[in-house]
């Protein structure tokens, strides 16, 4: 499959006025290769080189640096200019899987600039080089709308299986008319598993919390006595668990290989619709937000919370299964700054130190019923008392907001007075905790 083809299809396609049947039918013709197509024009911002590697290629190959390329340094001109550096029509053409080579070579620094500029004409270099600096050249709703246009299947339905199984694969079932109707959890039919945004309150999310300490997870798959295992992104994987007894079924597992939650048994091949405490052997519930505290602060390095709702199935909400904390480093000495009476207790302001400058790191919560003798006389004022005793208090907290500057969540555990003002978190330190 040639990169020049699918380069004049993008271009197309980026430029028709009215929609077409052009890109539903490139996908047919090449469906051998979606997993490709998709890993080029779908890329991610991740996985992207940076102006660096190429002024690193262009130092190694020419010996010195244009000087076009080193006033530009940035990632949205530098694909512009590098396809300029192509002839319009190339001598050597490119297969898909040659490309993405090409992208992992110019990370290495382990080729000339030469080869890539004279494989790629013009306009395959402006597709490569968008690629190789993480610019998506078709979203994917365009394509699964394309799909849609050759397929049983509407644009709708292609998305909500894209939340369950890589994008390569719902076009692939789509052009077989192998699509399930709805969300299926079936024996050797891998599935993505839920997505789990973030959590940033100290307050339980559900009613019914349960949680999970993770480290890694894996889904068993077991089919006529053959068990085959896959990642949480649907992909094949090697695994020495052993799962009892002989009958088909889906469960989810643990690095060590015990079981976390089953999610279809020949019984019953819906389970995975029904509650935590059917699907879960062992599930844990959280009681309260101290209970909730004393986990997060117990988890080790690598390990992170999930916070999962008893009473709903395992993919709920959009495929949503509930909500992560990371692990964080805790007992974080703060300065008091001052505080003042906040409904049924006080707002403290705290901050850390940026050098020898204090550094305003916002405001924290403290119930009535849990104020320290130290900072009683806050709760008797409706403005801001400032505290000049250069208190420091023992925090935790979710996570530091870089876009805010400011801790998440922060939650007073003690007044410590064997501490100083200048005994308080540096800032930097705690950027990078």
């Amino acid at each position: 499959m040639m990169f020049e083809e699918l380069a004049n299809v993008v271009h197309a396609v980026q430029n028709e006025q009215t929609e077409t049947n052009l890109l539903s039918e490139y996908f047919k013709k090449n469906i051998n290769y979606a997993n490709e197509i998709v890993a080029i024009c779908c890329v991610s911002p991740r996985s992207s080189i940076k102006p660096h590697h190429v002024l690193s290629m262009l130092k190694e190959s020419y010996g010195l640096f244009p000087e076009e390329y080193d006033a530009l340094l940035n990632e949205h001109e530098l694909p512009v200019l590098l396809a300029d550096e192509s002839p319009t029509e190339a001598d050597k053409k490119l297969t898909l899987k040659e490309v993405i080579e090409l992208k992992h070579l110019i990370l290495s620094g382990q080729v000339h600039a030469d080869l890539v500029f004279k494989s790629l004409s013009k306009l395959s270099a402006m597709l490569f080089w968008g690629f190789c600096f993480g610019k998506r050249s078709l979203g994917y709703r365009r394509i699964m709308r394309g799909v849609s246009k050759n397929t049983k299947y509407d644009t709708k339905h292609l998305q909500m299986m894209r939340s369950i199984m890589p994008t390569s694969e719902v076009i692939e079932r789509a052009y077989t008319n192998t699509l399930p109707q709805e969300y299926a959890v079936q024996p050797a039919y891998p599935f993505q598993a839920p997505t789990y945004n973030r959590w940033r309150r100290w307050s339980l999310p559900f009613k019914n919390t349960h949680y999970d300490i993770v480290k890694r997870r894996y889904f068993a798959h077991r089919l006529a006595g053959a068990v085959h295992y896959y990642d949480r992104n649907a992909r094949r994987c090697a695994r020495d668990a052993l799962i009892e007894g002989d009958y088909d079924c889906v469960c989810e597992i643990d690095e060590v290989g015990n079981i976390v939650e089953w999610l279809y048994t020949e019984e019953n091949p819906n389970l995975w619709k029904e509650s935590r405490d059917k699907r879960a052997p062992n599930f844990k519930v959280l009681k309260d937000k101290a209970h909730f505290r004393a986990v997060v602060e117990s988890l080790n390095e690598g390990e992170s919370l999930r916070l999962i709702d008893g009473d709903r199935p395992y993919f709920h909400s959009g495929v949503v299964g509930g909500f992560i904390v990371p692990r964080r480093t805790f007992d974080l000495p703060l300065l008091i700054l001052g505080g003042f009476r906040d409904s049924e207790g006080i707002r403290i302001k705290i901050a850390g130190l940026d050098g020898f400058d204090i550094f305003p790191l916002g405001y924290a919560f403290v119930h009535r019923d849990n104020i320290p003798d130290r900072l009683a006389y806050m709760y008797e004022s409706q403005t801001m008392k400032e505290e000049t005793r250069g208190l420091i208090g023992i925090f935790h907290g979710l996570n530091y907001d870089h876009d805010t500057k400011t801790l998440k969540a922060p939650y007073l555990t003690k007044i410590d007075t064997t501490l100083g003002q200048s005994d308080a978190i540096q800032i930097g330190d705690l950027m990078e905790r």
